[in-house]
């Protein structure tokens, strides 16, 4: 029993000291939240001691504002926003006012909103924003302070002013690309002056009518975010007037803008989709491009086929050969154009002559005919005709072919045409062709192998330079000496004791502009000369135009560039280049040619028929100033054109002082560590003054070629020798050793180039890994 009193004593003692609220003394307020004590002094002061604020609260006796903000008045009214003002409460200190609000709400009582500003003195002002243009207002403010807020004042009014809606601006009408002559599209921006409206709020009232005619307009109305239009079903060719007003609306009424008018004009016809269509000439109708050139016409007025739209006959057609078909008439057959492309509709043949025509149809020919027939009667027998032909087609009239001659015979035996060959004599196709023929087939008992043949030949239409050549049974003949690129006719003429009088069939030809050479020869470019292929590329011009020394021959442009071994001081204004000449005699060097980047200026040293002996050269170039960096590069020339240009190399001329002649320098990498690391030594210069060498100092700046930023210094020293390290692998460096003496009055120094390798060889015991 005892031991169950004691739990419940525990109890008691600790549990209820858990649940039981601290009392404050009556001198106190106790905060609600926390439950802690603080002075009733403390309260209603405008300083928050409770951390929920309740010592500021009604809870704690303190009052809301009983002063009510005094003066409220408008201060500022534009289209979108009003302003309000009024007197601030400072001389109520007990009314404790932290802060203000405003209320703002429509004149039917509906709520818009509520802002706050803090205490101020004087006056305070607040503005409302947004606001609808040319509407009534109504606005009340009261006091805050921590215990809530006071009563409010009495309401005042305002309206905002009328808004003020422009113009639409940048109209434009563009006919409708293929459909200009029955639509265009009408775009415009918004008015450019919109005080007191949102685009949101804007509509658009379209009319438009044709010009004058006030009955029949069209009425059109648009949302704000339509900005363009396109009027369809015009007529063309007419004048049409548009109106476009601009229309503010909002739910307390509507604003009309100000009106925009102008006219346009539909164009007369349409214009054709290029990528597809072709416009016809006259109508300007459409027709589809897949149509043109097909030798049917679309067109009213037939452009479709002519040249406008398509392309004359390129090609003539060939006479094969011309024979007599009776006793006042011949036979010219021709090959026909197979080409679908040229749309050959058909031939037109002339004797030149009479200027008599004769036309043969070539429409729907089946494609194994290969050669037509034209005939011209009513010609006289030992007369000398010509012909030629052309192709036609819808767009109109090819090139005529070349004119061929023929002379009716007397009378006689008639034979048809020999089967005639022609064929350039190789090599010697310029000015040479060989003439062969089968015996001709004869309409009589006559024996073709009695025959007899002569060549007659002649520049076509220059009958004065005709040669004949000597009667022979043989059937072919050689025409040598004749002119290259030029056309020549030939009549074959054959005598027989059969025949009254002689029978010829004449033939046309073009010799080549060039011979061809042999296996073994080159042909010059310009010529028809032909040279042995082991005499091109050898510095000797045998071609007149020198094209067996050029790329064209298959020579090569020099591959090496010369080496510039050092650049010295040679006088005041002057400096001596010492390069390696190139000793591959396949390189065929003529000359180098050396470049002052600077200037350049460019001075050229001969290189033929150099002494074997001869491994450097010399250039100078003078007129340099002093203290300036110049930078020098060479390049080998052959006859086939320019190498490549060496590395730059950089030299500046000393301001004054002793002139001291190039180190005698070596470059060697360092064994084992080839692609970071060289060492650069030399030997003491000569000096062409009475200074001691023994006593220069040296010092060797390096960098990475043409990048001066990466340059670095060594220790100045007497040594006749530097190692560099750290270098980047297969770079090129430009270094420079400088020196510097007593009896010098400005440094001297003396630049070189050098490649560091691209790796590293192993040691002795290594094994050097192949791609690495």
């Amino acid at each position: 029993m005892k031991f169950l009193s004691f739990i419940a004593f525990v109890w008691y003692l600790f549990g209820t000291a858990r649940v039981t609220a601290v009392s404050c003394p009556d001198s106190d307020y106790q905060c609600i939240q926390s439950q802690v004590c603080i002075p009733k002094s403390k309260t209603c002061d405008s300083i928050q001691d409770c951390s929920d604020g309740s010592d500021e609260s009604l809870n704690a006796g303190c009052e809301s504002p009983t002063s009510i903000p005094s003066n409220l008045h408008i201060k500022n009214i534009t289209s979108s926003s009003i302003t309000v003002e009024w007197n601030a409460i400072n001389d109520m200190p007990e009314d404790r006012i932290t802060s203000y609000q405003c209320q703002i709400v429509t004149t039917n009582g509906g709520f818009l909103d509520i802002k706050t500003v803090s205490q101020s003195n004087g006056l305070v002002s607040i503005t409302f924003v947004d606001l609808l243009p040319g509407y009534l207002y109504k606005f009340r403010v009261r006091a805050i302070n921590l215990s809530g807020p006071g009563q409010y004042s009495g309401f005042i009014t305002a309206t905002t002013s009328s808004g003020i809606l422009g113009a639409v601006t940048n109209i434009q009408v563009t006919p409708v690309l293929f459909f200009e002559n029955t639509s265009v599209l009408l775009q415009w921006n918004p008015p450019t002056l919109l005080l007191g409206y949102t685009t949101k709020s804007l509509t658009y009232y379209l009319s438009y009518c044709e010009l004058n005619v006030i009955t029949g307009c069209t009425n059109i109305s648009l949302n704000s975010s339509t900005l363009q239009i396109k009027l369809m079903n015009l007529k063309s060719n007419v004048f049409y007037q548009y109106t476009i007003t601009p229309i503010a609306v909002y739910t307390v009424g509507v604003k009309v803008g100000e009106a925009s008018s102008n006219i346009f004009k539909t164009a007369l016809t349409a214009s054709c989709n290029n990528d597809t269509f072709f416009t016809c000439i006259q109508d300007q109708a459409c027709v589809l491009k897949s149509s043109l050139c097909n030798g049917i016409f679309d067109c009213e007025d037939k452009s479709d086929e002519t040249n406008s739209a398509c392309t004359l006959p390129k090609s003539a057609p060939v006479i094969q050969q011309i024979a007599s078909a009776g006793p006042n008439s011949i036979v010219i057959v021709f090959s026909v154009i197979n080409d679908l492309s040229e749309r050959v509709q058909s031939y037109s043949f002339i004797n030149i002559n009479t200027s008599i025509v004769q036309t043969v149809n070539a429409l729907n020919l089946p494609p194994s005919v290969n050669t037509l027939n034209v005939t011209f009667t009513g010609l006289s027998t030992g007369v000398y005709y010509f012909f030629k032909g052309k192709a036609v087609n819808p767009s109109g009239d090819g090139p005529y072919s070349s004119p061929l001659g023929f002379m009716l015979p007397a009378s006689g035996l008639v034979v048809t045409a020999f089967n005639v060959t022609v064929a350039p004599v190789t090599h010697f196709e310029s000015n040479s062709v060989k003439i062969s023929w089968s015996p001709p087939q004869t309409t009589g008992a006559a024996d073709p192998s009695a025959f007899q043949y002569l060549v007659s030949y002649c520049e076509l239409n220059l009958p004065a330079t005709c040669v004949n050549s000597t009667m022979s049974s043989q059937q072919f003949v050689t025409l040598t000496n004749l002119k290259s690129a030029t056309f020549y006719q030939y009549t074959v003429y054959l005598f027989s004791s059969e025949l009254s009088s002689t029978q010829f069939f004449t033939y046309t030809y073009k010799t080549a502009d060039r011979d061809t050479c042999q296996v073994g020869y080159f042909t010059c470019v310009s010529n028809n000369q032909c040279i042995l292929m082991n005499r091109t590329c050898n510095l000797v011009q045998d071609c007149s135009d020198n094209s067996d020394e050029l790329v064209s021959a298959g020579c090569a442009l020099p591959k090496s560039a010369p080496v510039i071994q050092q650049i010295a001081s040679a006088g005041p204004n002057s400096i001596v280049i010492v390069f390696s000449v190139i000793n591959d005699l396949s390189e065929r060097v003529q000359s180098y040619s050396f470049i002052n980047i600077n200037t350049s200026i460019v001075q050229t040293v001969n290189a033929l028929n150099l002494p074997p002996s001869v491994n450097t050269l010399n250039v100078t170039f003078t007129g340099l100033s002093t203290g300036v960096y110049y930078f020098f590069k060479g390049k080998a020339v052959n006859p086939s054109g320019d190498g490549p240009y060496s590395s730059p190399l950089g030299f500046m001329l000393p301001a004054s002082g002793l002139v001291v002649t190039a180190f005698n320098v070596t470059v060697a990498p360092v064994t084992h560590f080839e692609s970071n690391s060289v060492k650069i030594s030399w030997s003491p210069p000569q000096t062409t003054g009475a200074a001691d060498p023994s006593a220069f100092q040296y010092l060797v700046s390096y960098c990475e070629l043409n990048l001066p930023a990466t340059c670095v210094n060594s220790t100045m020293s007497s040594q006749q020798f530097v190692t560099l390290t750290n270098l980047k692998s297969a770079t090129f460096y430009q270094y420079t050793v400088y020196l510097f003496s007593s009896e010098l009055s400005s440094t001297q120094f003396f630049t070189y180039t050098y490649k560091t390798a691209d790796r590293d060889t192993c040691q002795v015991g290594y094994f050097t890994c192949v791609s690495n």
